[in-house]
C-alpha cells in the first residue's frame, strides 16, 4: 500500500495497472460484441428494405395492369354498346 512517508509501492501501481487492463479488455469485447450485433441488425434492416422496395414496384406495376385491363373491358364494353 502506502509507505508511512506516503509513497505508493510498486506492487501496488503494477495491480492498479492490471486492474485497468483487465476493465479496458472486458470494455472491448462489450464494444466489439454490441458492433457485431450492429452490423446484423443494419444488414437485416437493409434487406427488409429492399423487399418494401420490390413489394412497392411489385405494387405499382399490377396498379398499371389493373388500369389497363378496366380500359380494355370498358372498350369492349362500349364497341358492344356501339355493335347494337
Amino acid at each position: 500500500m502506502a509507505d508511512g512517508d506516503g509513497r505508493v509501492t510498486l506492487a501496488l501501481v503494477v495491480q492498479k495497472l492490471d486492474t485497468i487492463s483487465d476493465q479496458l479488455q472486458a470494455l472491448d469485447a462489450c464494444v466489439r460484441t454490441d458492433h457485431d450485433k450492429l452490423l446484423l441488425v443494419t444488414r437485416d434492416s437493409e434487406a427488409a428494405m429492399d423487399r418494401i422496395e420490390a413489394l412497392e414496384k411489385d405494387n405499382k406495376a399490377r396498379t398499371w395492369e389493373a388500369r389497363l385491363e378496366s380500359l380494355a373491358v370498358a372498350m369492349l364494353a362500349g364497341a358492344g354498346w356501339l355493335k347494337q
